[in-house]
């Protein structure tokens, strides 16, 4: 079976923050080689336009100009396997779902919620959700995005699926584990 999956834009390999069911998928990887989707070192390296970058992967976006931008795009099919990880998920749904006493203040929101509200500031890309087992029935949970200039962070947070508890870990837990009330 091959489903069409749309397209992602620096986004985890996720459906609503769920995973997709085990399949074959078709994966579109796209890259521009200007300002609007490179930081400035990604274009030092590759050329502006992508005028360094050689080789069958780059094309050129439009080939009847003699100076056209190249860009990279494959279309690969990939096997997702079954996920058998219901104890990471389950951690994953726990820090989601809490909501925080931060510094003796209840959040308005839960851990998710304020993630959701984070990554509508423009400067800051999600990139996904993922779980780290540290011992028995204890994990920490990581979120993954993109920090503007800063480039690639993360917010961690511990969770003890045991007695049900989630502490931050960092300080980007920290910020986004907590909202005022409105």
């Amino acid at each position: 079976m091959t489903v069409k999956e749309r397209r992602f834009r620096s986004q985890g390999f996720t459906d609503r923050n769920k995973p997709h069911p085990p399949g074959k998928y078709e994966v579109e990887v796209l890259a521009h080689f200007n300002g609007a989707w490179q930081s400035r070192e990604i274009l030092n390296a590759t050329g502006q336009g992508g005028s360094k970058l050689r080789g069958k992967l780059f094309t050129l976006e439009d080939p009847e100009l003699i100076d056209s931008n190249k860009r990279l795009r494959q279309i690969r099919i990939l096997l997702f396997p079954p996920i058998d990880n219901s104890a990471a998920l389950s951690a994953i749904r726990l820090v989601r779902n809490a909501v925080l006493t931060i510094d003796g203040s209840r959040s308005a929101e839960n851990v998710g919620a304020v993630v959701d509200s984070y990554m509508a500031i423009r400067e800051l890309k999600p990139g996904g959700w993922r779980a780290e087992r540290i011992g028995a029935g204890t994990y920490t949970v990581i979120f993954d995005f993109i920090n503007g200039k800063d480039g690639p962070d993360r917010a961690l947070w511990s969770a003890d699926l045991n007695n049900r508890t989630v502490r931050p870990l960092n300080k980007n837990g920290k910020y986004f584990s907590w909202m005022p009330s409105h």
